[in-house]
């Protein structure tokens, strides 16, 4: 499960305003990929995704983290609800 993520994003990233998850697959490699919609630094926000995830990851499944601005992102998203909308 990844329900850490909601908790991560309330309690220490307050510039993520939306998060969007899917998963990928390509040459039998399975990565679960998060758009996120943020203001601020980047770095430390993917990074703080990235160590919340951690405990989740196996050998046979990754993680890869894109900012909504990408394209690639933007069109794994097209149609697809967020799964972690900040509180207004």
């Amino acid at each position: 499960t990844l329900f850490p993520y909601t908790t991560l994003f309330r309690s220490t990233e307050p510039n993520v305003n939306v998060a969007f998850l899917r998963m990928m697959e390509h040459s039998d490699k399975k990565s679960f990929l998060v758009v996120v919609d943020f203001i601020g630094d980047m770095k430390k926000i993917f990074d703080a995704i990235k160590e919340t995830a951690q405990p989740y990851l196996t050998e046979d499944v990754d993680l890869v983290v894109m900012p909504v601005t990408m394209d690639l992102a933007r069109n794994a998203i097209n149609g697809v609800e967020p799964f972690y909308r900040k509180e207004q």
